[in-house]
């Protein structure tokens, strides 16, 4: 009687021990939580530069463009002449390799945009300005002017504004 209780016992009890995905993401996610939560988000240098970083949407006449505020410095390359940057620079793609960055640059300048740079952060990421744009008006209309233009491709969540740190 006892060893048929114990396996009834057994029966009912095994099956629901047995693991599924969502446990194991539920356990994950717990043990996600627990470690941002005792490591703050400062522990590396890019953790920092990223949050340094403000990023907002605001409107420009008739275009809502996100808003990114970070510290910036123009890529220095030979040959190449640059404009300071202005309160308002519209940005068309941001980059891990400063190749593909240049190359994005040089067909900007191409297609007619001759104010056309790559900026770097201190990450480094590399964003390519289309060009400078020193009031809110200009802004839209450079943005209009990107968006007429089909020799470049501006993929989402592109453009964007870049107002540097000073």
């Amino acid at each position: 009687m006892k060893k048929l209780l114990l396996l009834l016992m057994l029966v009912v009890v095994l099956p629901s021990c047995k693991t599924t995905e969502a446990n194991y993401k539920a356990a994950y996610d717990r043990a996600r939580e627990q470690k941002e939560a005792t490591t703050p988000l400062d522990s590396t240098i890019y953790a920092r530069i990223r949050q340094e970083a403000l990023r907002d949407s605001r409107d420009f006449i008739d275009e809502n463009l996100v808003v990114v505020t970070e510290r910036v410095k123009v890529t220095a390359d030979q040959g190449v002449e640059t404009r300071p940057l202005e309160q308002y620079n519209v940005m068309v793609a941001q980059f891990k390799q400063l190749f593909n960055a240049k190359s994005m640059r040089d067909r900007l300048r191409e297609a007619g945009f001759a104010d056309a740079m790559v900026v770097e952060t201190a990450e480094p990421l590399y964003y390519v300005v289309a060009g400078v744009a020193p009031t809110e008006g200009d802004v839209s209309a450079l943005v209009k002017r990107l968006r007429k233009q089909s020799a470049v491709a501006i993929r989402d969540p592109f453009p964007q504004v870049l107002k540097p740190i000073r």
